[in-house]
């Protein structure tokens, strides 16, 4: 007679606070195999009695021996929809969540004060209900089964093309009277441009509209936010519908200046730039119309003292009143987030950036901290089904630090570490007995789409990550590398922004080996359980933005391998997904193209490149002329 008797603990370690790269796990394992036979049956039951009774014990003191500044983190199923959490809908990145306030709602924010087109347009975007919406992204009165028809997603974009239409009019009907100049004109000018900038730019409302294709949403951003942030004293600072609607304005303008003010392409490129406004992004200035001066500029300064104002007065808020909003919480790790994005192109110093990213993460990890940290030993802490995502920014801040900055063959483990780290937020509760595919299993896939979708987005971006790998020098040009160094395979801001600084962040915590080969599987295999795993999530909606984004990154992996027909294949793919989502001229699929490019001019042929290069021209002029007024 044999009898196994196995039972295994394991409790992630996660260290959050300003310090680089301090993320890493503890695992506790208690492994007892015992064999019993009659003559030893009562001793084996007596040590198993003793064990129980100790484990307290042990645990207790284990706790006493760990620092303050430590934190255990132990993860547990979500079972939680997207809508129930402050994260949008269609979200690629998980630096997607900081720039998405779900307090803000026309209904609730948009006053019309008598304005025909202003009414109109609210009632087009947020019918009447008997409870609030949570998400005005589709009308409520459509039940989740219906939202995938597509007579009721054609019937939502008539109804926000018209409200666009509604929202312009109402927009020259108050820019002349007096515009943001006069307080009581700017209560309805700013909730209004509020409203337009999610329609235009907001992940809420991918596929963006023909109204949002027509124009060059950016520019467009950039340039009526900074007027609303320079005019940003005109607005009760004590009314918290107010600050829901400044922390949109501000984090469309931060979202849309990084997007016009990238790092170079590939190293190619960055050499041969001498531009200081591309090498220098912090000097930065726009005209304002509408100050009491010809010469009114607001600067990236000026935003970053708008930023700090807003953090302040979250704290404030959320002290005061966070038992009748506690939704309000998340106000103060998304500015964190901001903050840190708006540093790198600012003042360049990616230290800094990371201990405010770092900072964020804490602030989310301590939502929920116990009085008496020594409980957290014995009992599980509840934790915010969102703190994996804030774990995988705190993984791309470090990858950009890092930058790859090392031999070819080699990695810093730290880095790799914390992106698994983010993932296994999500992963570890799935992987149980009961569960033999863990996250994988489609089977109970409805009952956990959130954490199912933010495991995709690690996938997403691990991959990334490992695309950037440097590869060795070749020694023939068929076997030179497809990719030159430094290449941007993603639009997430923390990734691409440009630095201010010419000092260069090399910061290595731990090498290890790591073949091109290796990384290469390791990629693919990430980008394959992503996509498996998004058709799942969405098998009416194949073409949703993460598909479109991982579709890229495999056709990337596959071009680097010089796999010519996958990588076209993929290539096609990828970007009739992105232009069903962002528009056929836009600056996502700009980035298609030109990848598209690097590939058929390291393995197609000379006519499919020069073809593809035309594309390019013509797409950046297209976009120089389209209007942003």
């Amino acid at each position: 007679m044999t009898c196994m008797l196995q039972c295994e603990e394991k409790v992630p370690f996660a260290h959050v606070n300003t310090s680089l790269h301090d993320t890493r796990f503890l695992c506790i394992r208690a492994c007892v195999t015992t064999v019993v036979s009659p003559t030893h049956l009562f001793r084996k039951f007596a040590a198993l009695l003793i064990l129980c009774c100790i484990s307290p014990l042990w645990f207790l003191l284990f706790s006493s021996f760990i620092p303050h500044n430590q934190m255990f983190r132990r993860t547990s199923r979500c079972l939680v929809e997207v809508g129930d959490t402050c994260v949008p809908n269609n979200f690629v990145h998980a630096t997607d969540l900081a720039f998405y306030f779900s307090r803000f709602q026309p209904r609730s924010h948009l006053h019309p004060h008598g304005i025909p087109e202003l009414r109109d347009a609210v009632e087009l975007l947020q019918p009447p209900e008997g409870k609030p919406c949570s998400r005005w992204s589709a009308p409520r009165l459509f039940s989740p089964a219906a939202l995938t028809a597509p007579a009721a997603v054609a019937e939502w974009k008539k109804k926000r093309e018209k409200a666009m239409m509604l929202l312009s009019r109402g927009e020259e009907i108050m820019e002349n009277v007096s515009g943001v100049r006069s307080a009581a004109v700017a209560d309805v000018v700013r909730p209004l441009y509020a409203t337009k900038f999610e329609l235009l730019n907001g992940l809420e409302h991918l596929p963006r509209s023909e109204f949002a294709t027509r124009i060059d949403v950016h520019r467009f951003i950039v340039k009526h936010a900074g007027r609303l942030l320079y005019f940003n004293d005109s607005w009760d600072k004590s009314d918290v519908k107010h600050l829901d609607t400044t922390c949109v304005i501000l984090a469309h303008f931060i979202r849309s200046f990084c997007a016009l003010h990238q790092r170079p392409f590939h190293v190619k490129q960055a050499n041969v730039s001498d531009s200081k406004a591309d090498r220098n992004p912090s000097s930065w200035t726009m005209a304002v119309v509408g100050g009491e001066s010809g010469d009114a500029m607001i600067s990236l300064q000026t935003v970053m003292d708008r930023l700090d104002e807003l953090l302040a007065l979250s704290e404030k808020i959320t002290e005061r009143q966070m038992g009748e909003m506690p939704e309000i919480r998340w106000n103060k790790p998304k500015l964190l987030l901001l903050k840190g994005t708006l540093t790198i192109p600012l003042t360049g110093n990616l230290t800094h950036a990371q201990e405010l990213v770092n900072q964020a993460a804490k602030t989310v990890y301590e939502f929920h901290q116990r009085k008496k940290p020594i409980v957290d030993g014995l009992v599980a802490r509840k934790q915010e089904h969102e703190l994996g995502l804030f774990m995988l920014v705190q993984a791309e801040m470090a990858a950009r630090v890092f930058d790859w900055t090392i031999n070819t063959g080699e990695v810093d483990m730290e880095v790799v570490e914390m992106f698994e780290a983010a993932a296994k937020f999500y992963s570890s509760p799935c992987n149980t007995p009961l569960d033999a595919d863990g996250i994988m299993s489609a089977e109970l896939l409805d009952k956990r789409r959130f954490e199912v979708d933010a495991y995709t987005t690690c996938m997403l971006s691990f991959g990334n990550f490992l695309l950037g790998a440097p590869r060795p020098a070749a020694k023939t040009r068929r076997d030179a590398p497809v990719f030159l160094p430094k290449q941007l395979f993603t639009i997430s801001p923390i990734a691409t922004v440009a630095s201010s600084s010419d000092l260069i962040y090399a910061d290595v915590q731990r090498r290890a080996p790591m073949t091109v080969e290796v990384a290469r599987k390791r990629a693919g295999e990430a980008l394959e359980r992503g996509l498996k795993l998004n058709r799942e999530l969405y098998p009416d909606q194949k073409q949703n933005p993460k598909a479109g984004w991982t579709l890229l990154a495999m056709a990337s992996l596959y071009a680097d391998m010089r796999d010519y027909l996958y990588a076209t294949g993929l290539f096609a793919s990828a970007e009739k997904t992105v232009i069903e989502n962002y528009g056929g001229v836009s600056l996502e699929r700009l980035l298609v193209s030109k990848l598209r490019y690097e590939f058929l001019a390291g393995v197609g042929s000379e006519e499919e490149a020069k073809a593809s290069a035309h594309e390019i021209v013509q797409l950046l002029k297209q976009m120089d002329i389209m209007p942003h007024g």
